[in-house]
């Protein structure tokens, strides 16, 4: 009788491991070969969104503070449908893929002289998520004139947002996408694949193409998620290489570099 039970007992542990074994692999956690690749996914995406640190006096030159709940409520839903606006996007994209990390107050701190000087910005941190990329940008709207105590009304805030867009505003302009077109393993091995130096790449972070002059055209004709990527081909000779590879285009560039300088 005690063998049998024994017996029993072994197979019932020898099912629980299997069945257990069997929900790992179906939840999708990782095995040892994958593990390194999860790994490689966190640390691009942890450099892929940046956060401030608003305990951090310095940022960009400007001294950045969190936005009272007032202003907040006041100003954010400005930006958003400027950004809406902007980037020609709907109600149910901007739900879908953006999200508001935080908002800060700053101040200009340029030289005296500057006419800069004074200003006082509405600072909002934001993710994009699209599928399993995420990255973080950062926009901002003048909200108080130099040597002014009050905050601009709505009304005063569109027509300095007419007159001082192009100077003092920043409300970032990309190429709306739904989905990512690779996973991060194709894009890695793609990232890879561009040419001889390529090879020695490592992914370090990814960006979505914003619309800036300093794009070539081709490459930002139907957007773009860039992961970019690292390497060193021989340390002692002083050869590194950078390079990245479009998601979406899946064309790609590569760049010898320095590794260190003397």
């Amino acid at each position: 009788m005690e063998k049998k039970i024994k017996i029993k007992l072994v197979c019932l542990v020898i099912v629980g491991i299997i069945v257990v074994s069997i929900w790992w692999i179906l939840s999708g956690h990782p095995s040892g070969e994958t593990s390194e690749v999860t790994k490689e996914y966190r640390q691009v995406i942890q450099k892929s969104t940046w956060s401030y640190d608003l305990q951090n006096p310095e940022h960009r030159s400007k001294h950045v503070s969190a936005a009272p709940k007032n202003i907040t409520e006041k100003y954010l839903p400005i930006w958003k449908k400027l950004f809406m606006e902007k980037n020609k996007i709907s109600e149910n994209y901007y739900n879908k893929h953006i999200r508001v990390i935080e908002t800060g107050i700053s101040t200009d701190q340029s030289r005296n002289l500057s006419p800069e000087r004074g200003r006082e910005y509405f600072e909002v941190l934001y993710r994009i998520k699209i599928d399993w990329i995420e990255f973080s940008e950062a926009d901002h709207l003048v909200i108080r004139k130099k040597n002014q105590t009050e905050y601009l009304s709505i009304e005063e805030f569109i027509d300095e947002e007419e007159s001082a867009k192009e100077k003092f505003q920043k409300v970032s302009s990309f190429i709306p996408i739904e989905g990512a077109p690779l996973s991060f393993e194709d894009a890695v091995q793609k990232l890879k694949q561009i040419n001889s130096d390529a090879k020695y790449l490592k992914p370090v972070y990814l960006t979505l193409i914003f619309k800036s002059p300093s794009y070539d055209t081709e490459q930002i004709a139907n957007g773009g998620i860039l992961l970019y990527g690292e390497g060193t081909i021989d340390f002692e000779n002083n050869q590194c290489v950078e390079g990245y590879i479009n998601l979406v285009t899946e064309k790609g560039s590569t760049m010898r570099v320095r590794c260190w300088t003397e």
